[in-house]
C-alpha cells in the first residue's frame, strides 16, 4: 500500500508529495495526526495489527526504524479514539485517553451498541490532563439523555462458541429480557446474520429495525463473529479465504446450532441473512445444511464463482476468493460454484 504526505501551504503550483510507503509489504492504515506525528494501524509483523507513529518533519528518516510503535488504545488530543489489539476486547466499557484537552477535565465519547441508540456520554477526571500521554482508564456514565428511547426490556448478550486455535467465534445476540416473558424454549424467530470475509469486523450496531422485531415480534437477533472477518486479525481472516472458505460456513452453521441447543429459537425458525459475500455465506449455507434453517435472505450475493472476476468489480474479490483462472484456486471454488 502506498502512502504519500504533503504540507497544505498557502502556496501555487505542484505540492511536494513525500513518498512514506511505497510498496505492498503491508498494510498501512491513517488513524489521525497530531500536526506532524501521524499513527497509523498497520499489519507489519503483527498479524492482529499494531498501531505505530511516524514524524513527517523528518521526512529523510522515515523508515521501518524511525516507526514507534504504540502498544495501548488512546486519543490524540481532540481527535477519535483508536483501540488496538493488545489484549483489549472489543465489548470492553473501558476508554482510555490521551490528553483529548489539556486545558480541562472532560472528554466526550460516542457510544452505541445493539440495543442503544448512538448517544454521546462524558468522561470526566478531577484533574487537568498534564502529560501527552496520561494512561487514565474512564468508565463511561451509563446515564441517556432524556431525549433517548430507554429500551430496558431488551438486553444485549456476548455469547462465546466454538474456542479455536486461532480465536473464538464470538456471537451478540439481542433480545428481550428472559423476566420479560422469553422464555428459552425453542419457539421465538431468530435473525442469523453473518459475512465473514474481507478483514472486516461486524461488530454490534444499533438498528430501529432490528429493535422491532425483537421488541414486538418476539423476535431474537444474533450476529456472530465469523473466521474470514477482521475481529482477530489477519490470520482470522486467512482462516477463511482460499481453500479455507468452507471454515467460514462451518461457523455460521454452528452457531445456528448452538442457538437451537441452547433453546434460544428451533431451526425452522431461523432466518439467516447477509449481502454481497455474506450472499454467497447464505447460498452456500442453505445448500449445505437446509435442515438448520427456515428461511434464507441472500442479498447482493457473488454466486457465480467461476465468472465473477469478470465482471464490475469482482477482479478485486480475487484476493479473499482466488481465481478461477487458476488450477489451484478453480479446484476449490467448483466446489461452490
Amino acid at each position: 500500500m502506498r502512502e504519500m504526505f504533503s504540507d497544505m501551504p498557502f502556496m501555487y503550483g505542484l505540492l511536494p508529495f513525500v513518498k512514506v510507503v511505497d510498496n505492498f509489504d503491508a498494510e498501512y492504515e491513517y488513524i489521525t495526526n497530531e500536526g506532524t506525528l501521524f499513527t497509523f494501524k498497520t499489519n507489519l509483523k503483527s498479524p492482529r495489527y499494531k498501531l505505530i507513529t511516524i514524524d513527517f518533519s523528518k521526512p529523510e528518516m522515515l523508515t521501518s526504524n524511525m516507526a514507534s510503535e504504540i502498544c495501548y488504545p488512546f486519543v490524540q488530543r481532540d481527535e477519535s479514539a483508536v483501540n488496538d489489539y493488545h489484549g483489549t476486547k472489543i465489548y470492553d466499557p473501558y476508554v482510555w485517553l490521551e490528553d483529548p484537552d489539556s486545558e480541562g477535565t472532560k472528554a466526550f465519547v460516542e457510544q452505541q451498541n445493539a440495543i442503544t441508540m448512538p448517544y454521546l456520554a462524558a468522561c470526566e477526571t478531577r484533574e487537568n490532563f498534564k502529560n501527552r500521554y496520561d494512561r487514565i482508564p474512564y468508565r463511561v456514565s451509563n446515564g441517556y439523555p432524556k431525549s433517548v428511547l430507554r429500551l430496558h426490556k431488551l438486553t444485549g448478550e456476548r455469547l462465546m462458541t466454538f474456542p479455536l486455535d486461532i480465536g473464538s467465534i464470538v456471537g451478540y445476540s439481542g433480545k428481550k429480557k428472559d423476566s420479560e416473558g422469553i422464555e428459552l424454549d425453542g419457539s421465538h424467530p431468530l435473525y442469523l446474520y453473518g459475512y465473514g470475509g474481507f478483514n472486516i469486523s461486524i461488530t454490534p450496531s444499533f438498528s430501529v429495525s432490528r429493535i422491532v422485531f425483537m421488541r414486538h415480534l418476539g423476535g431474537i437477533i444474533a450476529i456472530p463473529n465469523l473466521r474470514g472477518g477482521g475481529e482477530y486479525g489477519e490470520t482470522w481472516h486467512q482462516a477463511g479465504c482460499f481453500g479455507n472458505k468452507q471454515n467460514v460456513f462451518d461457523d455460521f452453521q454452528y452457531a445456528a446450532i448452538y442457538l437451537s441447543q441452547q433453546k434460544y429459537t428451533s431451526p425452522e425458525k431461523i432466518t439467516i441473512c447477509g449481502g454481497s459475500n455474506g450472499g454467497l455465506l447464505v447460498g452456500a449455507c442453505i445448500n449445505q445444511r437446509p435442515d438448520l434453517f427456515g428461511c434464507a435472505v441472500s442479498q447482493v450475493p457473488v454466486m457465480d464463482m467461476l465468472k465473477f472476476h469478470k465482471f464490475t468489480i469482482g477482479h478485486a474479490w480475487t484476493t479473499d476468493y482466488g481465481s478461477p483462472d487458476k488450477e489451484e484456486d478453480f479446484q476449490w471454488l467448483i466446489k461452490l460454484a
